[in-house]
């Protein structure tokens, strides 16, 4: 996992990586942190790692802001996104 750790911060454009790390994350149960580089990834464009979120937002017991991610993404600071926000005003 430390090799893995490294090369997702010496490679920030490598997509695969990330998505190698937050798969062993969550089989060691450590969802807070696969969260965090799933969302750091998805505001770097990678849409692998948007699509990842939701369901991991429930797993860590969040499906209210699982829907809300599901149905109007995320903001360009990494929030979640509202009716209001952006297109949607």
């Amino acid at each position: 996992m430390t090799e893995l750790r490294a090369r997702v911060r010496e490679h920030p454009d490598d997509f695969q990586a990330p998505e190698r790390l937050v798969r062993l994350l969550v089989a060691q149960g450590e969802l807070a942190e696969a969260h965090r580089i799933l969302l750091t990834q998805t505001q770097k464009g990678d849409h692998r790692a948007a699509r990842w979120l939701p369901e991991l937002l429930v797993w860590l017991g969040r499906p209210e802001e699982a829907r809300q991610l599901a149905r109007y993404g995320l903001d360009t600071d990494g929030s979640l996104a509202t009716p209001t926000d952006g297109m949607f005003r």
